[in-house]
């Protein structure tokens, strides 16, 4: 009777030491290297599934026509100011009708500013707005945070 129970003891310690152990740390491991790499010199590199890409705008003759449209139609309407190209990105000079919209116009109109004036090299330059009254800087817009108004 003895030694059935302690072949079972050394059954269940080799399952468990030698089978179900290795499985938890090849799995621990596996979750753990999976945000790295190792390049040809031996360093580890963020894996690019966590690295932010460049957003990818239509920037075709018409897209970029119909957001004009609708920058000039914003403008006509008082919402927008003028619009100073930088580098890259823009100011939006904001006029006192912005401050009239909700929180998801005004990101939108925004972010269709950001589309027209992208260059497609420097994603992370964020549109900057000032307001047309007092020429203070109000807050920016970028693709990975959206719209942050002061």
């Amino acid at each position: 009777m003895q030694s059935r129970d302690i072949i079972s003891s050394l059954a269940r310690f080799f399952v468990i030491g030698f089978v179900i152990i290795p499985i938890i740390i090849s799995i621990f491991m596996s979750v753990y290297h999976s945000g790295t790499s190792t390049d040809s010199n031996g360093n580890h590199a963020t894996s690019s599934a966590r690295v932010p890409k460049t957003p990818k705008i239509d920037k075709s003759e018409k897209m970029q026509a119909d957001r004009l449209n609708l920058i000039e139609r914003l403008q006509r309407e008082g919402i927008f100011g003028d619009i100073i190209p930088r580098s890259s990105g823009a100011t939006i000079v904001v006029k006192p009708a912005f401050y009239t919209l909700d929180f998801k116009d005004k990101q939108s109109f925004v972010s269709v500013v950001y589309a027209y004036y992208f260059d497609g090299l420097t994603p992370y330059t964020p549109i900057l707005l000032r307001d047309s009254r007092t020429n203070n800087n109000i807050g920016s817009f970028t693709v990975e945070l959206g719209l942050d108004i002061k």
